[in-house]
């Protein structure tokens, strides 16, 4: 029996109230708990294109070989705007962490899309523990990302 799917949506299920409860706190310790979330879902989604991206079972090419070898896939791409995003961390402006979360929506697109384009190009869709997590971290760090760059204005 595959457990695949429900060991996710239990993930997610535990995820989702920490996440809710983070968004209503504005506190800086807060802030800067969800920036260092934010920076490890990135290096996550980098460090699983080292991996098989090909298949759950067997030998596979990494994210890194098929971004290289379907160049014109966007795979490139995804992993290109990840350093961006790195990098645009280490700027303490709001406004390169504002294009960092930004990125990350556009990412969403480019990884979908990209994923698409390898799998027709190899003729069998792309499918491995390695680029869900990948996308996992994607789409977490959309709402980590909005999370952490939320600011409330209270009335006085």
């Amino acid at each position: 029996m595959d457990l695949t799917y429900p060991i996710i949506l239990l993930f997610v299920l535990i995820l989702s109230p920490l996440v809710l409860t983070l968004a209503g706190k504005q506190d800086s310790k807060t802030k800067r708990s969800l920036k260092i979330g934010f920076f490890i879902l990135l290096l996550l989604e980098l460090t699983s294109g080292f991996f098989n991206w090909e298949s759950f079972s067997g030998t596979g090419q990494s994210g890194f070989a098929l971004a290289f070898t379907y160049s014109s896939s966007f795979l490139g791409l995804f992993f290109v705007i990840i350093l961006i995003q790195i990098i645009l961390l280490f700027i303490s402006k709001r406004t390169a962490h504002l294009t960092a979360v930004v990125l990350n929506f556009i990412n969403t697109v480019v990884f979908f899309v990209g994923a698409l384009l390898v799998s027709e190009a190899i003729g069998k869709q792309i499918v491995s523990f390695w680029n869900i997590a990948a996308i996992f971290a994607v789409l977490i760090g959309n709402v980590v990302g909005l999370v952490w760059l939320n600011k409330d204005k209270v009335d006085t």
